[in-house]
């Protein structure tokens, strides 16, 4: 299984470097399915098989479902459901980016995240409570897609509404948040690397030099933490 992440892994490298050459769309399309698939296969590998796949389930259907709901009630900070997206016409789906984003972006980066809060965990050295540091830490990584920043504006209303809906989710899914201390490396780390990648994409699309300054520094103390885990592992071993 390794090797065909690793072989994933690969395609999607190339997917998404023919996303900035060709505008055609289905270089995208294909990028973002194998990057969910990378991150379930990973999702699997650390948690287990069946708390991997009913913990990817539902990070499919609740994110969306509470949305709609939060929609529905007219709640604050609430708007236009992404669900909304999905159909026009009727019962035609309306395959865009928009669409993308909701089948497959969204659950990706709510599991990258969780090994993203996973890490800076592990870095920090939290052991009590440390199921709520992953749940507040993963939510506050998935808030930031949803921040419009520029130098007219700040609008947080989505990004407040995305982060009680993201806490909600991880709240609801800190019980199946049982990581595996013998999980391979590759999948601990392929997954921040596709956040990175997708959440960088992105803000390469909008040129929006706060976004960018929030993209390096997000990559900077990723690698701080390599780093350290690194410096970690070369102390265990002389001992």
């Amino acid at each position: 299984m390794r090797n065909f992440t690793i072989i994933l892994f690969i395609f999607l490298i190339i997917f998404f470097l023919m996303v900035f050459i060709s505008p055609k769309p289905l270089f995208l399309y294909l990028s973002m399915v194998l990057a969910f698939l990378i991150v379930l296969i990973s999702l699997i590998a650390y948690i287990g098989t069946l708390r991997g796949l009913i913990c990817a389930l539902a990070i499919i259907i609740l994110p969306i479902l509470l949305e709609y709901i939060f929609t529905a009630y007219k709640l604050p900070f609430t708007s236009t459901s992404l669900i909304t997206n999905l159909t026009k016409n009727g019962i035609n789906f309306n395959v865009d980016f928009q669409t993308l984003f909701m089948i497959f972006t969204l659950p990706t980066y709510f599991i990258s995240a969780i090994f993203y809060a996973q890490k800076i965990r592990l870095f920090t050295d939290i052991k009590k409570y440390n199921k709520t540091f992953i749940t507040i830490t993963a939510s506050l990584l998935i808030t930031l897609n949803f921040l419009t920043i520029t130098t007219e504006k700040f609008e947080y209303q989505n990004a407040v509404k995305w982060l009680a809906i993201a806490l909600i989710v991880n709240i609801i899914l800190s019980k199946l948040y049982k990581f595996k201390t013998t999980t391979h490396d590759i999948y601990k780390e392929l997954p921040i690397i596709i956040f990175l990648m997708i959440y960088g994409y992105n803000i390469l699309q909008v040129k929006n030099l706060y976004y960018l300054a929030i993209t390096i520094c997000l990559v900077l103390f990723y690698l701080i933490l390599l780093y350290n885990e690194h410096q970690y592992k070369k102390i265990s071993a002389r001992i």
